[in-house]
Order: structure tokens, then sequence, then C-alpha cells
């Protein structure tokens, strides 16, 4: 297998968190303008290897490519800390783990396996062949090839690094790829590449505040025209990572010089456009949303954002077409559906609700907001014991959490907004106390 690079002139991918919960509209009647009764699609940090649409969430390609060397000498790599188990007799995988260079296919002589089993390819081959052993112990592979790495010679060294990184993150160790990109951060001091790398791993290992640290360190050491393409989704990033802290103007403006660095950059005015939703600027929020769509037609979040825009702003019409859009362009998107099922049921196309409510569960049986939003629609249809049946069910997968509660409080108080609210009432008093 060859080692695995990443192209950070191709767009970014990466792996999906959401910040913006999923809420259940509230009100029974028509919707209520300038409010947060819908789901926005949450922002996932891009990679650098693949724009992310998160609609179309592609996994790391594991290619070769050749790798980009940095600007000026390499430096002596440095010790990082790592924390193998502490149980120090190797297990069989772990034998099996050391002797694996000494299998490769076309070593003819002891030389020649020498030379295969101390260059870049060998130490990733062996990482990926390590992850795949039932029973081997991703932690203790990588310390021991992280060790192998730091004896190659500078690019060399820099580069086993890289790829293990990029290797573990797409497999999804994530904290186990930062202590490989630190590495490379050790091995070439001031490229960018590592530290952006870094920030994406302790970004996805819910390391947030390091995250951060690692873009801005990326910031500082990035230069142009070097860095050009790599700039915008640092910024983009670093936004993200703000935004994960509730630091929305700080991240906003992060999507604005992205955008600056690259007008074409749909993804970023996407970000800044709910961004701006969330701070209540409606008509920024849709001119920015707007503009990610003009340069990227087919961005089922974006449509998705601009009908949570639309609706605040009381464009009802406007506003299904939108979630209507997100959904022809990618039917399995979950927060348009559930969208759209919101906006018909408060609209009072109780029928037209219960479907797109389905649709959502058909695609995930445990979204439990669905379940109880469903069965205000069916009070609606007059389906009293199936209404029952839904907000029980709702009950009984969402674990007993608190956010079901308090959500059913607050369809209680709205209730009498609502056309049945004595029923509305009685059905959400059902649920047990416990």
């Amino acid at each position: 297998m060859p080692a695995a690079h990443s192209n950070e002139n191709a767009e970014p991918n990466v792996v999906t968190t959401h910040f913006n919960q999923e809420i259940s509209s509230l009100a029974e009647s028509k919707p209520v303008p300038h409010s947060l009764l819908f789901a926005l699609h949450g922002p996932g940090l891009v990679a650098g290897d693949k724009e992310q649409d998160t609609a179309t969430q592609q996994a790391l390609q594991e290619q070769h490519i050749t790798p980009r060397r940095r600007r000026g000498g390499w430096g002596t790599p440095q010790p990082v800390p790592e924390n193998p188990p502490g149980n120090s007799t190797q297990t069989a995988d772990h034998i099996m783990l050391n002797g694996l260079a000494g299998t490769c296919i076309g070593i003819d002589s002891a030389k020649q396996a020498e030379q295969e089993h101390d260059s870049c390819a060998a130490v990733v081959d062996e990482l990926a062949m390590a992850l795949g052993l039932m029973g081997c112990s991703c932690q203790e592979a990588a310390a021991t090839l992280r060790q192998r790495a730091d004896a190659l010679d500078g690019a060399e060294c820099y580069d086993a690094h890289m790829a293990m990184g990029t290797l573990l993150a797409h497999r999804k160790h994530h904290k186990e790829a930062a202590k490989s990109f630190q590495h490379a951060v050790a091995a070439a001091p001031g490229d960018v590449r590592p530290l952006f790398r870094l920030g994406n791993a302790l970004f996805a290992s819910q390391q947030i505040h390091d995250s951060q640290e690692a873009f801005k360190q990326a910031l500082a050491c990035a230069r142009l025209p070097d860095d050009a393409t790599l700039l915008p989704k640092i910024r983009v990033n670093l936004g993200i990572s703000l935004e994960a802290e509730g630091q929305l103007q700080v991240a906003c403006q992060h999507y604005r010089d992205a955008v600056g660095l690259n007008p074409k950059h749909f993804r970023a005015l996407k970000l800044l456009g709910s961004a701006m939703y969330a701070q209540g600027d409606l008509q920024a929020a849709c001119a920015a949303l707007q503009s990610a769509l003009q340069l990227n037609a087919a961005y089922a979040d974006a449509h998705c954002d601009l009908g949570c825009v639309q609706c605040a702003l009381g464009e009802v019409e406007k506003a299904k077409l939108s979630f209507k859009d997100a959904v022809n362009h990618n039917p399995q998107h979950v927060e348009a559906l559930f969208n759209l099922g919101n906006l018909h049921r408060q609209c009072g196309e109780y029928q037209a609700g219960l479907q797109f409510y389905d649709s959502v569960l058909r695609l995930d049986d445990k979204h439990w907001r669905s379940m109880l939003n469903k069965a205000v629609a069916l009070i609606g249809l007059h389906q009293d014991r199936a209404a029952q049946l839904a907000l029980k069910q709702a009950y009984q997968v969402s674990g007993h959490k608190d956010m079901l509660a308090k959500e059913v409080a607050s369809l209680c108080r709205m209730a009498q907004c609502g056309a049945h609210p004595e029923k509305l009432r009685d059905l959400l008093q059902q649920l047990p106390d416990s």
C-alpha cells in the first residue's frame, strides 16, 4: 500500500460535527418570524482534501501524492510524549507488527530489507497493516512506528508522520492522528500543513480550544503566495472551532476573511450565512446563503439554512421551496425533511407534515424530535391513540433526557396558540414524571 499523503490543493473533507441542535418547532399555528424553530445543518471542519459538502460526507482517499517539501531546512524531531499501555509484555500482534517489514514482497537481500524497514513507505504500510489486525492496539502500534519515523532523515521523517496522521484520521483514530501531526510539526517547524492537520485532528477529538491554537499558529506561519490555497481553509476551520464555543462574531470575521481570500469559497459563505442567522441578522444571512447558492446551486445545506432564514422572515412559501430544493439535491437530508414536517404542521397541513416526519424516521429511527412533533400533528388529525403511541415512543427513544422534558414544556406553553390546545395539553401531560 502506498503512503497516504494529503493534497492541500484539492477541496477539503473531514468528519462533520453538528453544533446547532435540531429544535422542535413550538408553535402549532403559523410559523413565528425570527425564531430558531428549525434545524440548521451544523458545520463540519474541512480537511484540505475535498470540499466538505456535509450532504455528501466522503472519506479521505488514501492516494499517493508527491509530498510537498517545506520551505527552508528541516528541524530536528523533538521528543513528543507518548502514552503506550502500561503492560510491557509484547502481545502476538505486537510481535507481528515488529516483524512486518521483513515480509515485504520483492526483498531479495538483508540490505534491501534494512533499507525498506527504514523508509517512510514502510512505516506507513506497517501502520495500515497493524490497524487491520484483530486485537492490535492502535495506540501501541502508532507509538512504536512514530519512534521509527523520528529516526528517519528530515523530509522522510516529516512525510512519514504526515502520512501516518492522515491514515489515522481516515480510520477515525483522531487522538493518535493528532500525536502524529505534532511530530510532523516538530520535524518541520514553521510549516503550515501539519499545524492545519493538527487543528483538524484536535477538533475531531473534541479538544476545541487546542484546535483553535493550532489553527492560529497555522495562520501565523502561512505565507503568500505559497499558502494561498490553504489560507482560506484555515480561516474557515478556525471559524468553525470558534463557533463551537459560541464565539459567533469572531467566527463570522474569519468566514469573511476566507471569502476575501477566495471569493468562490461557497462553503465559507454558507457558514457565514448560518452564523449571521444565529445572531439574528436575517437580511445579511439571506444574502450570504444566496451568494453561496449562486456559486453552487446543488449545495443542499445552504438551501436548508436559507429555508430557516426565510421562515424567520415570514416567507413561508419560499421556505418550503428552499427545503424542498435541499431534499431534491440530497434525498437523505434529515434536517430539511424535519423542517418541512414542522413547517407544514405549523401551517395546519398535518397530513403533509406526517409524511415528512415518517421520511425522517425511515432514515433515522431514533429521531425522537420527529416522533414528538409527529404526535402533535396526529392530534391535529384527531388520531389521539396514535398520538399517544408516538409520544410514548419519543419518550423511550430519547433516553428520558431533560431536553425532551424542556421541549414538551415549551409545547405545553405554546398549546394555547394552536387549533387544539386542550387535546395537546392533555396529551403532553401524559409523560411520566421520572
